[in-house]
C-alpha cells in the first residue's frame, strides 16, 4: 500500500507539471482492456490530421500515446493525448489529457485500483482540473462473450476556472470530495469486433445535487495484430457547469491505434522425464520342456524307445537278471 501511494503521488506531480481539465468525465476503461487480457507490455500510438485551404483555412492535429504493463496480479497503464486546432488563423480548440492507473488483483473477482488524472481544455473554461482516487473494482460476471465490471472509489478533485471578464467564477478555485462509480459492459462479437459501454456517476459527498454523469460506447474493430479502428460516442452531463458553458455535451469520433507488444513472458514447455536405459540384464526365462514327437509308428518309422541308462542299476534281483556262475569246489584229498 505504501508503494502504491508513493507511485500515485509521483504521477500526480508529473501531470501537474503538464500544461493546464475540463470538469467532464473522461472514459479510460477501454484503455485498460488493451492490456488486461494477458501478461505483456504494450505500446500504442494514435493520431489524426485535418488540413483545409480555400474558402476556409482549417488545421486540426490530434495525437495520443498509451503504454500498459501486466504481470501476475499487477496492472499499470499510462496514457496521454492532446488536440490543437486553428480556423482562419484563430485557435478554437486546445486541450491536453493525462491519466495513470494501477490495479492489484486481490481475488479473481476483486481488485484494488488507484489513479491520478489531469486534463486541460481552454474552451471549457477550466484552466486546470486535477483528481486522485482509490477504490475497489468488482467483476460481477465473466463469460466467453461478455463481462460486467463495477467500480467505486473516493475521488478528490481540484478545479481552477479560467479568466472571463464579468464572470463570477473568473479564476475561481474549487475543491470537491466526490463518490466516483462506473459500470462497464464488454461484449465480444467474434475475434475482430468488440463493444464496450461504460456509465459513470460522480456525485459530491457534500451535495448530491452536484453530480456528473457520462455514458461512453466504443466499437473496436481489430484489423490485424497491430492496427485497431475505434468508433465511439460520448454523452456527458454536469449539473453545475462554469458560467457560459452548456451542461450537456455529445461527441462522436473515429480514431485508429497502432499497437506493439514489447514484451511477453516466455512460454515454458513442461519438462519431459529423461529416458534412462536399464543396465540390468533380463532374467533368464526357463526353457520350455522338450516333448517327444507324437508321430504314429509306421513301417518306415518304427517306434523309438528311450535307451536304458548305463548307470542305472537294478534295485534288486529280477528273474531276467543273469546269474553269476558259482566257484567250483575242489575235492579234498584224504591223508
Amino acid at each position: 500500500m505504501r508503494h502504491l501511494i508513493s507511485c500515485l503521488l509521483g504521477l500526480a506531480c508529473f501531470f501537474w507539471c503538464l500544461s493546464p481539465t475540463q470538469a467532464q468525465i473522461v472514459d479510460v476503461q477501454e484503455l485498460q482492456f488493451r492490456v488486461s487480457k494477458e501478461e505483456s507490455w504494450k505500446l500504442a500510438f494514435s493520431g489524426s490530421a485535418d488540413w483545409r485551404v480555400g474558402n476556409v483555412r482549417y488545421l486540426e492535429l490530434k495525437g495520443g500515446i498509451f503504454t500498459g504493463f501486466k504481470r501476475g496480479k499487477h496492472l499499470f497503464f499510462l496514457t496521454g493525448e492532446g488536440t490543437y486546432a486553428l480556423q482562419n488563423n484563430q485557435r478554437f480548440n486546445s486541450n491536453l489529457f493525462g491519466h495513470a492507473r494501477y490495479r492489484y488483483e486481490v481475488l479473481s473477482w476483486l481488485g484494488i485500483e488507484g489513479f491520478v488524472q489531469h486534463k486541460y481544455d481552454e474552451f471549457q473554461r477550466l484552466f486546470g482540473r486535477f483528481l486522485i482516487g482509490m477504490g475497489p473494482r468488482f467483476q460481477l460476471y465473466k463469460g466467453p462473450y461478455a463481462s460486467i465490471f463495477l467500480g467505486t472509489a473516493y475521488l478528490f478533485e481540484y478545479n481552477k476556472f479560467s479568466t472571463l471578464a464579468g464572470a463570477a467564477d473568473s479564476e475561481a478555485e474549487r475543491l470537491f470530495h466526490r463518490w466516483s462509480n462506473y459500470l462497464t459492459l464488454e461484449i465480444i462479437a467474434g475475434k475482430v469486433l468488440r463493444i464496450l459501454h461504460t456509465t459513470y456517476a460522480q456525485p459530491a459527498f457534500a451535495d448530491f445535487s452536484d453530480f456528473r454523469i457520462a455514458m461512453n460506447t466504443t466499437l473496436a474493430l481489430k484489423v490485424n495484430d497491430w492496427l485497431t479502428i475505434n468508433l465511439s460516442h460520448e454523452l456527458a452531463y454536469q449539473s453545475r457547469p462554469p458560467e457560459t458553458i452548456q451542461p450537456l455535451d455529445s461527441t462522436l469520433k473515429a480514431s485508429f491505434a497502432i499497437e506493439w507488444t514489447l514484451w511477453k513472458p516466455p512460454v515454458v514447455k513442461p519438462a519431459s522425464l529423461p529416458t534412462t536405459k536399464s543396465t540390468s540384464k533380463p532374467a533368464n526365462k526357463p526353457k520350455p520342456p522338450t516333448t517327444q514327437p507324437t508321430t504314429q509308428p509306421t513301417e518306415n518309422n518304427p517306434p523309438i524307445f528311450p535307451a536304458p541308462s548305463e548307470t542305472a542299476l537294478p534295485l534288486g534281483p529280477t528273474s531276467d537278471a543273469p546269474k553269476h556262475p558259482q566257484t567250483p569246489t575242489l575235492p579234498t584229498k584224504r591223508r
